[in-house]
């Protein structure tokens, strides 16, 4: 069994799971990566912790429609060139800005460049 729901990844493991689909990994490669060799060594505090540290990033993703305020977020890193969606998707509103930064800022440590964030 497969998770595709940010918040069960780590739980689906705990019950026999094989892995999961995430889409915050968009935004903490490394340290999605890390919560699941954490799980698979046995090191399940450690899982758990950054499971719960990266509650704040997975919220952001659905401030507004995904993937919109994970293509801003990316382009704000220079990660990607545009945060351009197609219609009828927009970019994000201003209240919905407000609430990206306050989560970004949350759990923006994790966002580091891929192998910088372990």
């Amino acid at each position: 069994m497969w998770s595709g729901i940010e918040l069960l990844c780590l739980p689906l493991l705990a019950l026999g799971g094989a892995g999961f689909v995430s889409a915050v990994a968009n935004l903490a490669p490394t340290a999605v990566a890390r919560m699941y060799e954490l799980w698979e060594a046995d090191e399940f505090d450690a899982a758990r912790d950054l499971h719960y540290r990266l509650h704040p990033l997975v919220d952001l993703l659905f401030v507004e429609t995904n993937p919109v305020p994970a293509k801003w977020v990316l382009a704000q890193q220079g990660r990607i060139s545009s945060p351009y969606v197609r219609p009828p998707l927009t970019t994000p509103t201003e209240a919905g800005l407000t609430k990206i930064r306050a989560l970004l800022a949350e759990g923006g440590d994790l966002t580091a460049q891929i192998g910088a964030d372990k």
